[in-house]
């Protein structure tokens, strides 16, 4: 199985922090498999060489969140520092498509599970971000959950949560869930996917600091 990392391969990734999104958006399926890919690396931190695309509005959009939590990663090559390095990103599913209307994601990565093991098995992270609930329900899905726990540890309870705010319009905000679970060996979090097309406010995200923060401000401290 061929490895699809998004970002440039460095050492502090194992035992890192792994973001995983659902799959790779575009509208071309061939260009994932372009024999140039390795020059460029559309998400997080790499060196000075590949620093392109790094200001797509999926990474940017993650960035501002993760700071909402109270995670500030330097964002420039000279600044990345080993906190910055130890981040690695994939998708779960091999494809690529510019949404996933009409499909059933959680299914979907249910029955094709075999993809995100592999990478998980490969940088084995002590905390998973996911951007997307149902990526959490389908880890915690057999045969899934089987194939992760000798990587994660044991599972301890899934747990859901939402908030209530008020857009600027005063509209209700969407109730978007925000996940958390622990492994006996890793930490899972998942918040909801950046490209929801109602629109998410950093403020919704920032109402779940007190909740996931610690986790992020913990695995900072661990990997400064």
């Amino acid at each position: 199985m061929t490895l699809q990392f998004d970002t440039a391969s460095f050492p502090e990734q194992k035992c890192g922090m792994l973001v995983c999104g659902i799959n790779w958006g575009g509208d071309k399926e061939d260009s994932i498999t372009d024999p140039h890919r390795n020059r460029y690396y559309r998400s997080f931190f790499s060196d000075d060489s590949d620093w392109v695309m790094n200001t797509c509005k999926y990474r940017s959009r993650i960035l501002n969140w993760l700071t909402c939590l109270g995670l500030r990663l330097n964002t420039t090559p000279k600044s990345a520092g080993r906190l910055e390095k130890s981040i690695s990103q994939v998708n779960w599913l091999p494809t690529q498509s510019q949404n996933t209307d009409g499909q059933d994601n959680f299914h979907a990565c249910v029955e094709n599970h075999e993809f995100f093991v592999e990478h998980l098995r490969v940088c084995a992270p002590s905390l998973i971000l996911f951007l997307s609930a149902d990526l959490l329900r389908a880890l915690n899905t057999e045969p899934c959950l089987s194939r992760v726990q000798p990587i994660l540890g044991q599972p301890g309870e899934m747990r859901f949560e939402h908030r209530d705010i008020n857009k600027i319009n005063g509209k209700q905000h969407p109730r978007l869930k925000v996940g958390k679970q622990y492994f006996s060996g890793a930490t899972v979090i998942s918040l909801p996917h950046p490209a929801y097309r109602q629109g998410i406010l950093d403020d919704y995200i920032a109402e779940f600091r007190e909740w996931i923060g610690v986790e992020l401000e913990q695995y900072a401290r661990l990997h400064q």
